[in-house]
């Protein structure tokens, strides 16, 4: 099986690998709780062989409200690390040599040495990298990661479970109850009760549409016409993070298939299918499918002459009411209600379409086709992959689980610790730099450093150990084979666990995507360092700091100086406002900005801080990093570059196949970072006169 999963890679990988290699490298770490050595050497295998080839993987994102756990909160950083000379201590980790020679095959296959890099550092670095890798380096290895997760949850499934973590097993159990062949009386007889319990019939006069529909997304998390999403990051203005009514995925699927089934004339069959489901009699069904098809015409007309309108007070107000009482007081928290998003809008055009009966009927059509489609009941549109829509439904419940059951067994204990290191690092030198520029007066400096010491950052969020992962499945049912009871029952559990989040934590975090490489800006200054950011090409275990500073520490870095940009200069890290001068302002504003594409500047409202920004620090951070006493590793086939060329490669990689960089070659990020670096000039001994534009943000 693991041959299976990764014969593609090793034949472009040009790495030799062993099932036992990891053992002298970890050889203090704990065996994983959920399978054998040869199951995470498997998954390794296949993780970091897969970094290098870039294939197609099943989709698949979390659901809007994802678990994060407490995570490594590096909250013990204060003013104090500015002397913290354990940071310089030459501590040496082996360094994995399959990690490292992945790094340089990557370099060495995009490298163009004919090339001068004071001319054009852009076509240097990546002249041969769209030969290898196809878009950017994170994206590609985000798809990879996901790829190889969804792999490693498919080989468990085949294997004895019993060994395996009670949270990843539940996730086995539903993902079966999906895949195996419909229960078709199991689960029309579970839809039917599903209704008799709540009391909603197609025989029902009149239901309270706007009542029952925030019912069944707060306490089951069936979103009929739309979902409840959380805005990612902060808004560019000074508001509160904001909770919005996002797109309904299995609602805007069937806005777009029933006029497909209306031509090939099988909304009849579809609708009686659906509507003997809930135990309707089947003799009168043709005149409801007559007056269903009636209402939702007039839903969907988007002509519709409106000949009255709502109080927008009222329905706010409403809003908050039922948002208190089915979240048990724990929504909308410290989050700001918005109601102007399209799916809000489009919600709230229906109540004014249709009258009561009308809205009474639809919302149980609704419901019921819902259902029945997520049961397997029906299928709107031909899924040629049944499994992967089961994956995909598997993981919106369980995907903190199927991730941890793949990587604990890599990144562990060790691994974190040398990030930690890192970021430490990074944030002492960018503590430096504000503590010795010459421009901000002294009490501004003390508002900035403590907006940098209050910023919170996370370590792998979900897979700190199985026991806090175990506790929060706790309370998750075990499925029992009837899909539909046991997707009801697990989004109702999912819900209840979200509100006790919401309640412990103080606030909603925005959704945490842990398969996505890279850093993510989250609420109230907090950084998330997710878990496939410490896998190689990006991080290299033991590896060597030109490479992992210029990579992974420069994702570091471009986040970080999200904390300082914008409306986020205005406050320090507990609220306070930070008392700029309007001279100081002028000037940090223009080195924010520095080397902004001039495409980004013009048409972004809050685009990122230009790629020049924390460079120096940065730059320290490595070459202290590097030691002056530690021997140096040559990267076979780079021996030629020195350390700080090297550094310089690799953050310029970062940038190869990122499409927001196809400008103009000047205008490339890896161009305007050599033109406006004075340590790059020093590296690769370019002219006196190749630029005096340096800059900075501090």
């Amino acid at each position: 099986m693991c041959r299976r999963l990764v014969r593609s890679a090793v034949r472009l990988s040009f790495l030799v690998w062993s099932p036992t290699g990891r053992r002298s490298i970890f050889s203090n770490e704990p065996k994983p709780a959920f399978g054998t050595r040869f199951v995470a050497a498997c998954v390794l295998f296949s993780l970091v062989a897969a970094a290098l080839v870039y294939s197609a993987l099943p989709s698949g994102e979390p659901s809007e409200f994802p678990y994060l756990a407490n995570s490594s909160n590096l909250t013990d950083l204060n003013i104090s690390l500015l002397d913290d000379s354990s940071l310089d201590e030459d501590l040496y980790w082996r360094h994995d040599e399959r990690e490292t020679m992945h790094v340089a095959w990557l370099l060495r296959r995009s490298i163009n040495t004919s090339v001068d890099p004071c001319e054009n550092f852009y076509e240097y670095v990546c002249s041969g990298y769209g030969r290898i890798v196809n878009g950017s380096l994170l994206d590609k290895m985000h798809k990879n990661v996901s790829s190889t997760i969804y792999r490693h949850f498919l080989y468990t499934l085949g294997h004895n479970t019993s060994t395996t973590a009670e949270p990843t097993a539940k996730a086995a159990a539903f993902y079966m109850s999906c895949a195996r062949r419909v229960h078709w009386d199991g689960n029309t007889s579970a839809l039917a009760t599903f209704f008799r319990q709540y009391k909603i019939s197609f025989y029902t006069q009149t239901i309270d549409f706007h009542k029952t529909t925030a019912s069944l997304l707060l306490r089951f998390g069936i979103g009929l016409f739309f979902t409840l999403a959380v805005d990612p990051r902060p808004p560019f203005r000074e508001v509160p993070q904001r909770l919005r009514l996002g797109f309904s995925r299995s609602f805007e699927e069937w806005k777009m298939a029933r006029k497909g089934i209306a031509r090939k004339g099988t909304y009849v069959l579809l609708a009686r299918q659906v509507i003997l489901a809930t135990g309707f009699n089947r003799n009168a069904t043709s005149k409801l499918i007559s007056q269903i098809w009636y209402v939702e015409s007039k839903i969907f007309d988007l002509t519709y002459n409106f000949t009255r309108t709502l109080n927008a007070k009222k329905i706010r107000e409403d809003w908050l009411k039922l948002l208190k009482f089915y979240s048990n007081e724990a929504l909308p928290g410290r989050l700001q209600l918005d109601l102007e998003s399209a799916p809000s809008v489009f919600f709230h055009q229906m109540m004014l379409k249709a009258d009561d009966m009308e809205l009474s009927l639809y919302i149980t059509w609704e419901l019921a086709r819902h259902l029945s489609s997520v049961s397997g009941l029906i299928k709107v549109k031909r899924r040629s992959n049944w499994r992967a829509y089961c994956y995909k439904l598997s993981y919106s419940f369980f995907g903190p689980a199927i991730n941890a059951a793949a990587l604990l067994p890599i990144v562990n204990a060790s691994r974190l610790t040398q990030v930690e290191r890192m970021v430490k690092a990074v944030v002492r030198e960018v503590a430096v730099s504000i503590r010795d520029s010459a421009w901000l007066a002294k009490e501004t400096k003390a508002q900035i450093l403590k907006k940098l010491v209050h910023t919170r950052w996370k370590l792998a969020a979900e897979i700190g150990n199985w026991s806090r992962l175990e506790a929060n499945y706790d309370a998750y049912p075990w499925s029992n084979g009837v899909f539909l009871l046991d997707y009801v029952k697990t989004s109702q559990a999912r819900m209840r666990h979200m509100y006790r989040m919401v309640v412990e934590q103080g606030a909603l975090e925005s959704p945490f995507r842990s398969r996505r490489v890279g850093v993510s800006y989250e609420f109230q200054d907090g950084l998330i360092v997710t878990t496939p950011s410490m896998l190689p090409p990006l991080f290299s275990y033991g590896g060597l700091p030109e490479t992992n500073y210029g990579l992974l520490g420069s994702v570091f870095v471009r986040t970080l100086m999200r904390a300082f940009g914008h409306n986020n200069m205005l406050r320090d890290g507990q609220g306070f406002a930070i008392t700029w001068s309007p001279e100081e302002r002028s000037i940090f504003e223009d080195r924010y900005h520095c080397d902004l594409l001039s495409e980004v500047s013009n048409f972004s409202a809050d685009p990122d801080a230009g790629v020049s920004v924390g460079a120096q620090a940065l730059f320290r951070a490595y070459r202290k990093a590097s030691g002056v006493g530690r021997e140096r590793v040559l990267l076979q086939g780079l021996e030629t570059l020195s350390r700080d060329q090297l550094f310089f490669a690799s953050r310029c990689l970062l940038h190869c196949g990122d499409p927001s960089n196809a400008f103009t070659p000047e205008e490339h990020a890896c161009n305007l970072m050599a033109k406006h670096s004075a340590e790059f000039t020093a590296a690769f001994q370019c002219p006196v006169n190749h630029s005096t534009a340096f800059c900075d943000m501090w």
